[in-house]
């Protein structure tokens, strides 16, 4: 436990085996038909039935099966496609998408590369001392960070509901504008599409960051260097008691699953290996009175035509494969992504 383990796969669905509890379900289901139709006789349709829930419960790329597939599909064929984000400024910047976030932003004052004097350092350090200070806070645990680029600059905001930002950030509720796509005019309407997303100016495409671990030091560098980008990184702390509690529960299914899968005869590969030390590291972390987080981290293409984001998101997807970070691509779920990556997290 010297060492210190990276960042992983996404351990947001729970899994058994590799399978998410659903595709488990499905398949039991599945067997369990299509058994008693091979039993008994002239069950024609529950035979098809047992092969649709089968088909159902197969992968089908980013994590998912076929049926969450279909779902999305007809999740997004049910669903209007308008949305509306909108700010208000009253001392704190109010964000209002699907839900209301309050929240205010701070820009990073720096000229230059930070990494050359080695202030990147002392920057991650602060912000890591104060998302500690967030777990004993009664309420206010949300803090995200953007890294946004266009044709102008590429600059560094910070966003925190409560409590003050480290010292070297500057309140900036302008650039908390432009990064949540509103600039001055105070609104943006979406038009959401398959894979995309249209506003009146632009279009846009929201990945998400699903595996770090082939990924190398720093993390996110790669993706920072492309384009018309707002990389955002939203973290949400959990209360000490909470923390204890989750890392306790999540250390036990690990080691669980790990037997249950010995006892099935199944070899334990490097990868689960790999996954149950960092989750022990976890645990032993925030028993050391680190904080416990939910981190999600997404990259917002842009781009005035249909054809220029799709050559920035081949782009995106590039330098993601070279970093070793895995991207999902969101289809179905843009709008949904694009109001989680807003600067304050108003659908969190």
């Amino acid at each position: 436990m010297s060492e210190r383990v990276t960042l992983g796969e996404s351990d947001a669905t729970a899994r058994l085996l590799g399978l998410s509890r659903h595709q488990i379900a499905l398949w039991l289901v599945g067997a369990g038909l299509l058994v008693d139709a091979l039993v008994r006789s002239r069950l024609v349709f529950e035979a098809a039935c047992a092969l649709g829930v089968l088909v159902a419960a197969t992968p089908a790329g980013e994590a998912t099966s076929v049926g969450e597939r279909a779902v999305l599909a007809i999740s997004y064929a049910l669903r209007g496609h308008f949305s509306r984000v909108a700010l208000e400024r009253d001392g704190a910047v109010r964000v209002h998408a699907g839900s209301i976030a309050t929240t205010r932003g701070y820009r990073l004052d720096h000229r230059g590369r930070l990494d050359l004097a080695g202030a990147d350092v002392e920057s991650a350090r602060a912000l890591a001392g104060m998302l500690d200070a967030l777990a004993t806070s009664p309420s206010g645990r949300h803090a995200s960070l953007h890294v946004h680029r266009d044709d102008v600059e590429s600059a560094t905001l910070l966003c925190l509901e409560h409590g003050r930002a480290p010292e070297g950030w500057r309140r900036d509720d302008d650039l908390l504008a432009r990064v949540a796509g509103v600039g001055l005019a105070e609104h943006l309407w979406l038009l959401e599409r398959l894979s995309y997303l249209r506003t009146d100016y632009a279009v846009a495409r929201v990945l998400r960051v699903r595996d770090f671990s082939a990924a190398s030091a720093p993390l996110l560098a790669g993706l920072q260097r492309t384009g018309a980008t707002t990389l955002s990184m939203h973290v949400d702390v959990f209360a000490e008691a909470s923390a204890r509690r989750r890392a306790e529960r999540h250390s036990h299914a690990a080691t669980s699953n790990g037997a249950a899968a010995g006892s099935l005869g199944f070899r334990e590969t490097s990868r689960a290996r790999r996954r149950l030390a960092r989750t022990l590291q976890h645990e032993t972390r925030v028993a050391e009175g680190r904080a416990l987080a939910r981190l999600g981290v997404y990259v917002t293409v842009w781009a005035t035509r249909l054809e220029e984001l799709e050559s920035a998101v081949g782009d995106v997807l590039a330098r993601a494969r070279e970093s070793g970070v895995v991207l999902d691509r969101g289809w179905g779920r843009q709008a949904q992504w694009f109001r989680f990556q807003l600067p304050g997290g108003p659908s969190w």
